[in-house]
């Protein structure tokens, strides 16, 4: 909301009718920051490079000024650290996070209004030869995988928010015609208002996951609502599949001790990701899948969207994920929830 970006105070007039509302930084600047995610570049992602490795997160010695994958896991980190959603974007909350260190204010000087901080970096060309990176540590312990075809190297595509009338079906058949599995993590609400899709999922050879009834922040929340939350999503999943849910993903990734000792509690996995390419930002297709496809390797899951927005960049993107990846002698697993 408006008050994670900027401080205010109102004034009431003398028409008791009107008020006057004034705005202002807490933190100087701060709402002129942009807000940087997958494919941003420039001087605002150097400073937040820098901003990082200082701090201990960012392990690459050369700066890059491109927002990438490494730098989207930094942040992630640094913003469970800090207490704030960890949804891998440098937004304003996690600018007020960084505790500037004696003379980097002059990183902050190129943060100022009226200069354009934020772009676009062109994706990298995408070579089906290209040697997939060495594995990475995954940020959760994953749900236990279907068994995949011996000898190959296995992605795990998740999609989130759904099932949507529109995309769902657009996001199956691409997956029907590479033979890849999925696994969906669906919202409750979602699934009640379409338990069809619902079906369909699971009738294709796919997974559900439980991604609570109203998508919010549940380590804001009580018992009560996180049973309610969770458990509404899991009798309207049963409800419209027959089966019963084993995996759970907290949305925006927030998983705190509470969190995962009350999942633990009803039996399910906490599920996050490996790769997020950020597809909800709308970064473009093409970027989207060269994200997926550069940071590739063998075990990630992948998170996408299903739901939540206009979904039709991820659509496309999968289209070039799954036939570069194929190429590369990937198959497509869904998790055993």
């Amino acid at each position: 909301g408006m008050d994670t970006i900027a401080g205010f105070d109102v004034q009431v007039l003398e028409n008791p009718a009107r008020v006057r509302l004034f705005l202002y930084d807490p933190v100087p600047g701060i709402s002129n920051r942009p807000v940087l995610g997958i494919g941003s570049v420039g001087p605002a992602v150097l400073a937040a490079e820098q901003m990082l490795r200082e701090l201990g997160y960012l392990a690459r010695a050369l700066d890059t000024a491109k927002f990438d994958e490494e730098l989207r896991r930094a942040v992630v980190a640094f913003q469970q650290d800090g207490g704030v959603i960890p949804d891998g974007q440098i937004g304003p909350e996690t600018w007020a996070l960084f505790d500037p260190p004696a003379g980097r204010n002059a990183a902050y000087q190129l943060l100022l209004p009226g200069i354009r901080m934020d772009g676009r970096a062109p994706p990298p060309p995408l070579s089906p030869t290209a040697t997939p990176p060495p594995t990475a540590t995954p940020t959760t312990p994953a749900a236990t995988p279907t068994t995949p075809a011996a000898g190959s190297p296995v992605i795990y595509l998740t999609f989130d928010d759904g099932p949507n009338g529109k995309y769902t079906p657009l996001v199956l058949d691409v997956l029907a015609r590479y033979n890849a599995a999925a696994t969906f993590f669906v919202l409750g609400k979602e699934v009640e208002r379409k338990p069809s899709m619902a079906a369909r999922i699971v009738a294709e050879g796919h997974t559900i996951g439980n991604h609570i009834y109203h998508h919010r922040d549940l380590n804001g929340a009580g018992l009560d609502a996180f049973v309610a939350e969770v458990g509404s999503t899991q009798q309207a999943i049963a409800k419209a599949t027959g089966h019963t849910s084993l995996c759970l993903r907290p949305p925006y990734g927030a998983t705190g001790p509470t969190v995962r000792a009350r999942a633990d509690q009803l039996g399910l996995v906490t599920v996050l990701w490996d790769i997020d390419p950020q597809d909800w930002r709308r970064p473009g297709s093409t970027l989207i899948a060269s994200d997926v496809i550069e940071t590739a390797y063998d075990g990630a899951i992948v998170l996408l969207h299903d739901g939540g927005g206009d979904r039709s960049q991820t659509v496309q993107a999968l289209e070039t994920i799954l036939a570069t990846l194929s190429q590369r002698g990937y198959r497509f697993a869904s998790l055993d929830c």
